[in-house]
């Protein structure tokens, strides 16, 4: 996990309402300036881009965490405000498409193993098909296994 005490621009995640972070999961999620993520430090981390006036970003969140919370192994979350939508590093952690949509990037082991958009389907995709895409993602971020 990355050192996130004396990381100057972290700060613990304290969302409202439907946003709420679940218990299990309140001391795994910060707010961190997309310049400060190093992928190498990272074991098993979901980066995600926090949009909170996007229902697309919203609910994408909410499934998110959802199924994170009912994992047994221990999984960093890092917020990236909206804020930060014109910072370079953004485009290195989700991609040149960047709208509020549900932007993830997933972190195993100091690589990344995916980027998901789940707030948008493309076309073709339905809304069940991102979740099973977002099941498959959580599943390769908690396996036990070694590699």
């Amino acid at each position: 996990m990355l050192s996130k005490e004396s990381d100057i621009g972290w700060h613990r995640a304290e969302l409202p309402g439907r946003s709420s972070v679940p218990p299990s999961l309140s001391e795994a999620v910060w707010f961190v300036p997309p310049a400060q993520i190093d992928i190498s430090e990272c074991e098993r981390t979901v980066i995600f881009y926090w949009a909170p006036w996007s229902g697309p970003s919203s609910a994408a969140w909410i499934e998110l965490v959802s199924r994170l919370a009912e994992s047994q192994v221990k999984v960093q979350i890092l917020l990236v405000h909206y804020d930060y939508w014109t910072d370079p590093a953004c485009v290195t952690l989700f991609g040149p498409e960047i709208g509020g949509w549900g932007e993830t990037c997933w972190v195993r082991k100091g690589e990344i193993i995916g980027r998901e958009i789940f707030g948008r389907c493309a076309s073709g995709q339905t809304f069940a098909g991102l979740l099973t895409r977002m099941d498959e993602l959580v599943k390769e971020l908690t396996c036990e296994e070694e590699d």
